[in-house]
């Protein structure tokens, strides 16, 4: 499955943590790590790989909370993302949360979001968005890290989940992401779940219906714990249960986490291949899991912490 890249001119408008095997007594200063990823308690967090001429650059971030950083660019992950422009910048960009035939459309929104400083109402203006726009400052090619919607779609059927399942994690997964921005309540929950609902449907390639009362429904057989669909966290999204039973939505971002990591690696190995310096901006999870097969790729990264 080949990444989408799209090149723009200048001028175009939770998570398992692995404690770390030594103690960092000054996190600005780059430390090698030998045996195991770094805990995600660091992030946002910078591993640098370097291997025949070429340098690979992944930021591990946390995602960006307006709420917490209502300017966006006090953002410890935007700060970091900036530096690396700064400093070192890239020849290409890999970005997470981005469905390969968005790309184009998605670049145009990272330029809207910069154009009000990352704070477009209504609008998720995050890291994504921001490593996208700098990347378009600098020439970079753009490069989508996910996999496309129907073999999301066709990997989870095959583990014997239906198209309702798969609507409903995407909503599940996209409720912490939302409460970072603008927390839902009872009042509001039934739009976002259309809209929410409504964007995977085109995603995935299907027009199976999906209400807000149909979600309610398939909450209330499937998922015991949070009784309160509200107050799902980013930690309740990921693969990892907390020493509890692991909870359907848990079994289902393991799921996702294989098929998303897997294309991940397999689109910084072609990147890698073409471009001298590459940049991948995404989730510090993700980099936990990808771990083992970017060393195999790479060899050991250096581990840095600017902020």
């Amino acid at each position: 499955m080949a990444p989408l890249a799209y090149r723009m001119s200048a001028d175009w408008d939770g998570s398992m943590n692995k404690f770390l095997v030594v103690i960092f007594l000054f996190a600005s200063l780059p430390v090698c790590l030998a045996d195991s990823p770094p805990s995600t308690i660091n992030a946002p967090f910078i591993e640098t790989y370097r291997k025949s001429g070429k340098e690979l650059i992944y930021v591990a971030v946390v995602h960006h909370s307006s709420l917490k950083y209502p300017n966006a660019m006090t953002d410890p992950t935007f700060k970091t993302i900036a530096q690396i422009f700064a400093q070192t910048p890239p020849d290409a960009v890999i970005v997470e949360g981005v469905d390969p035939p968005d790309l184009s459309s998605f670049l145009q929104f990272a330029r809207s979001c910069a154009a009000a400083n990352y704070n477009l109402l209504g609008k998720l203006c995050n890291e994504p968005a921001f490593a996208a726009d700098l990347a378009i400052g600098k020439s970079a090619v753009v490069y989508a890290g996910e996999p496309s919607g129907p073999s999301v779609l066709a990997y989870f059927e095959k583990q014997g989940y239906v198209a309702q399942d798969i609507l409903a994690f995407y909503i599940m997964r996209m409720i912490p992401v939302q409460n970072n921005h603008a927390p839902l309540t009872p009042a509001t929950f039934a739009a976002f779940e259309q809209k929410a609902t409504k964007d995977a449907q085109r995603k995935l390639g299907i027009s199976v219906p999906f209400s807000p009362d149909d979600f309610s429904a398939w909450y209330a057989k499937n998922m015991p714990v949070p009784t309160n669909c509200l107050a799902i966290t980013t930690n309740d999204t990921g693969p990892g249960s907390r020493g509890q039973k692991p909870t359907l939505l848990n079994m289902l971002a393991r799921i996702d986490l294989v098929m998303r990591d897997e294309s991940v690696v397999t689109t910084i190995q072609q990147a890698i291949e073409k471009h001298n310096r590459v940049l991948v901006v995404y989730g510090a999870s993700h980099f936990v899991f990808e771990w083992n097969q970017l060393e195999q790729i790479m060899g050991t990264p250096t581990w840095s912490k600017p902020f």
